[in-house]
């Protein structure tokens, strides 16, 4: 919870780190300037023929979008470089969630609508998982960060990041109504 101007925010901090990783990913895809922190260790992901196929066919775009997969034998393949700014990420599920991602950019009707799914998959796997219990001044970060990219209220993926309480309408939750 964190008082914003004159209202109180409840805040769920997945979505709204979500949001403010999703909004950065996307000004520096529209600026063309997405830096790769690349990992000390690749990470392997075992995925299906097909599957690997699928993503090394379309590592080039990946690239682009500051992801960089590679061949890792068979039918492997090895992340290894993500977005600055991400953090720390379970590759396995990213590679999942990718896969659903790039199966679908056949179908998308411009290079944005290929583009944010992946960009949100990446913010939904670079943001503090729900739960974890943040440090004083990582909360006033992520609160910071969030209002900073304008209080979005939901993630990428629709879901809310907070909701809020304005001054008035605590009043009236608490019978304050008309008292001077």
């Amino acid at each position: 919870m964190a008082q914003v101007g004159e209202e109180l925010h409840v805040i769920d901090q997945h979505t709204a780190h979500e949001r403010v990783l999703f909004q950065r990913l996307w000004r520096g895809w529209q600026s063309r300037d997405m830096p790769s922190q690349p990992l000390l260790i690749p990470v392997p992901v075992e995925l299906s023929a097909a599957q690997s196929a699928l993503l090394l066919t379309r590592s080039n775009e990946l690239e682009k979008l500051g992801l960089l997969v590679e061949p890792f034998g068979g039918t492997a393949v090895a992340i290894r470089g993500v977005p600055v700014g991400l953090g720390k990420i379970d590759a396995a599920l990213l590679v999942q969630d990718l896969l659903d991602d790039v199966t679908e950019w056949d179908r998308a009707s411009s290079l944005e609508r290929r583009v944010q799914p992946v960009l949100a998959s990446l913010a939904c796997h670079g943001a503090v998982r729900a739960g974890r219990v943040l440090t004083h001044p990582e909360i006033q970060r992520l609160i910071l960060d969030w209002v900073e990219e304008g209080l979005i209220m939901t993630c990428p993926h629709g879901r809310r990041t907070a909701f809020r309480l304005s001054t008035d309408e605590l009043a009236k939750l608490f019978g304050r109504v008309g008292w001077t």
